[in-house]
């Protein structure tokens, strides 16, 4: 069995359509630097489990995204004291839902 890259992790949990939805929630937390949002642009990762699940810490100089498992959590800026929180979980903005489509049905 071979452990998957940190970078094939990373990747894994920010597609394209979440980058879309971080990108709309940074400036929020003062976590946006230049447009960061996409996978590439993360480095770091830390993961924890609770109970049957796990938390998945996506995080660069600037912004730290969570997950759930596979669902996106939230979003906060960067700080290294949320590595060492005993329940970083609580810091995070939540996550929008999408938005409704205008109109009738």
């Amino acid at each position: 069995m071979t452990t998957p890259r940190i970078d094939d992790i990373i990747s894994s949990l920010i597609t394209p359509e979440i980058s879309e939805e971080i990108r709309g929630q940074l400036p929020e937390v003062d976590g946006l630097s230049h447009g960061l949002a996409k996978a590439e642009d993360f480095h770091s990762l830390r993961s924890w489990p609770v109970g049957g699940a796990r938390y998945y810490l996506v995080h660069n100089d600037d912004s730290a995204v969570l997950f759930l498992n596979e669902t996106l959590v939230g979003v906060a800026e960067f700080d290294r004291k949320l590595l060492s929180k005993k329940h970083p979980e609580k810091r995070f903005t939540r996550a929008l839902a999408p938005a409704l489509a205008e109109g009738g049905l």
